[in-house]
């Protein structure tokens, strides 16, 4: 396999989803993350979320915090490879309201039953690695 694309000011992009209650047997969703670098997909995942959640947005933003912490990862295993990392990493996410939840700290009244693990993301955000 070889890579074609060029490194432009993103040295790499993620991009999540999730399928919001997919598994018949148990109601969970499935995360799905894909992380990719000069046009070529470095890493991926897809499981099932531990929690059952009631809304499509909880689904997503789960799903966000999975690809979050790959995004963390990758960013630590490129800086060790020499790569500088100068601009935070882009995480498409195609959810409005997840978007706004991982950005605006006011709406985490709404999740707030969520564990604590997932705050994690916005703390991320606001501190410009995502």
């Amino acid at each position: 396999m070889t890579y074609s694309g060029e490194l432009g000011s993103d040295i790499f992009t993620a991009y999540c989803d999730a399928a919001h209650g997919d598994c018949k047997n148990s109601g969970h969703s499935t995360s799905i993350y894909l992380t990719m670098m000069a046009d070529g997909s470095i890493g991926w995942s897809s499981k099932l979320q531990g929690t059952v959640v009631l809304s499509p947005t909880k689904a997503e933003y789960i799903a966000a915090v999975e690809a979050g912490k790959g995004i963390a990862w990758m960013s630590n295993i490129l800086t060790e490879f020499g790569f500088t990392l100068d601009a935070p990493t882009p995480l498409h996410i195609n959810n409005q309201s997840a978007i706004s939840i991982s950005k605006n700290p006011e709406h985490y009244g709404r999740m707030k039953h969520l564990d604590l693990c997932f705050y994690w993301l916005r703390d991320t955000v606001h501190d410009k690695m995502i």
